[in-house]
């Protein structure tokens, strides 16, 4: 059995990093850490080749060599712990937080590309049947709508987010994307994805930009996107303080930062509305310009997402996280939970 590090050990390790020398002890302790981690559940699904073997692991380790921990992350793990448990659990973290990054660019669908391929190119039969009214800089702001249309040409879409998903909700979906490794990458096929973007010019009868559009795209498919981490270098190792299990801490936190990432800004506040605040569906509705049946379908589209991270048991646990994440400066609740 393999011997585990001492306190003193650990100190030598640091007292040798600050002079610019890392001691053969410590490369193994990351190396233990990181065989420890994919053991256990700690980076289970995060794999970059889809299962965990030797030999993946040691580039993974290789690449969290390179990649974070001489780039800075050692330095702040020796600054932000002082002792050998949280020094490995801060590792641990960190190695986690980088393959999350990694699967997140590889795996993210690309809807907004093709979006854009279907309207300059169309699809087929559909050729030509979508016209760019404005050029812009900016592709996302330029103005497209369906071709020959004198109700598309006349006037803006002056909707908002809500109303776009729910015309995409809609249209329903006539075919889906079943197993496979690249199921996150395709979604949907270009003859949906042309239905689906012919489908809703047709519903708003007015022009849109690539940017709403996309913005449109992704929060349909929004199961298909990777949870967006929201990452806090400083609070690892401070919100152990209370005495609460540091790991516990941080998965709540975890769990809670990808729940928000995933539900819009107006979920969120209505959603917060609705069980913080006990508002009727009414009041919600008048507080934020909407019909009531809006309210009442962003309620229950957040509970959703909710209930797609948490478990019942565990959901004051990680509602009460959520709201505590908002006096750190998450942008997307400052709206609606600030003192």
């Amino acid at each position: 059995m393999t011997r585990s590090p001492t306190q003193q050990e650990f100190e030598v390790w640091c007292e040798a990093f600050q002079r610019g020398t890392v001691t053969p002890e410590l490369v193994t302790f990351v190396n233990s850490v990181a065989a420890a981690a994919v053991a256990g559940t700690t980076l289970s699904g995060l794999s970059p080749e889809g299962k965990w073997t030797p030999e993946v692991l040691k580039d993974a380790v290789g690449d969290f060599w390179s990649e974070r921990l001489l780039c800075g992350t050692l330095q702040q793990a020796f600054e932000k712990t002082d002792g050998l448990g949280p020094f490995g659990r801060y590792l641990e973290q960190a190695l986690r937080r980088m393959l999350i990054d990694a699967k997140r660019a590889s795996h993210a669908p690309r809807l907004r590309a093709r979006v854009r391929k279907i309207l300059v190119e169309g699809e087929g039969e559909g050729e030509g049947e979508f016209t760019r009214f404005s050029e812009q800089t900016d592709p996302g702001e330029e103005l497209w709508g369906l071709s020959g249309g004198e109700d598309t040409e006349a006037k803006r879409c002056g909707g908002d987010e809500a109303s776009l998903l729910t015309h995409l909700h809609a249209l329903g979906l006539e075919e889906t994307i079943q197993g496979g490794s690249d199921r996150a990458a395709v979604v949907v096929s270009n003859p949906e994805l042309s239905r689906l973007v012919r489908g809703l010019f047709e519903r708003v009868r007015c022009q849109l930009t690539l940017n709403e559009l996309s913005t449109a795209f992704r929060q349909r498919f929004v199961t298909h996107y990777p949870p967006g981490i929201i990452h806090d270098e400083e609070m690892t190792w401070e919100i152990g303080a209370d005495g609460n299990d540091p790991a516990e801490v941080v998965d709540a936190r975890e769990i809670a930062s990808c729940v928000l990432a995933r539900l819009t800004e107006r979920q969120v506040v209505v959603f917060v509305e609705r069980f913080r605040d006990n508002q009727t569906l009414e009041q919600i509705a008048a507080a934020n310009g909407c019909s009531r049946d809006t309210a009442d379908n962003e309620v229950k589209r957040a509970s959703e997402v909710i209930r797609e991270f948490v478990e019942v048991d565990d959901f004051a646990r990680i509602w009460k996280t959520m709201l505590d994440l908002s006096s750190e400066g998450v942008e997307v609740l400052e709206r609606s939970i600030t003192p």
